[in-house]
């Protein structure tokens, strides 16, 4: 694949996903919130054998972080995160649940 190529399958990706964004996870509401939380911790401790505490004051980077829906529990349970995104739409909504459901202290910075 020649680059031209690829820079237009990536435009045609990011025009997809301005139109139709495939991750929505309708984090606003406070018991949909508890609910996604609780399904990861099953996920990271009972099924990965990875407690949530093993990502107090980890590291991460986030490449294609989409809305950060699934970045933001990382966040709460006290990772120190770098997110980046080419859509600027998600990055948005990302910005928007970060300032509202991440903890006061949490660490994340965006890239677009």
């Amino acid at each position: 694949m020649t680059i031209e190529q690829r820079q237009q399958v990536e435009r045609e990706v990011l025009r997809v996903y301005q139109q139709e964004n495939p991750s929505v996870r309708f984090l606003e509401s406070d018991a949909r919130l508890a609910e996604e939380e609780r399904r990861r911790i099953l996920l990271f401790r009972d099924y990965l054998k990875l407690p949530p505490q093993l990502f107090r004051g980890a590291r991460m980077l986030d490449l294609g972080c989409g809305t950060g829906e699934h970045a933001i529990f990382y966040s709460r349970w006290g990772a120190d995160l770098t997110l980046v995104e080419m859509n600027p739409l998600a990055l948005e909504r990302a910005r928007a649940i970060f300032a509202r459901r991440a903890p006061s202290e949490a660490r994340y910075r965006f890239v677009e």
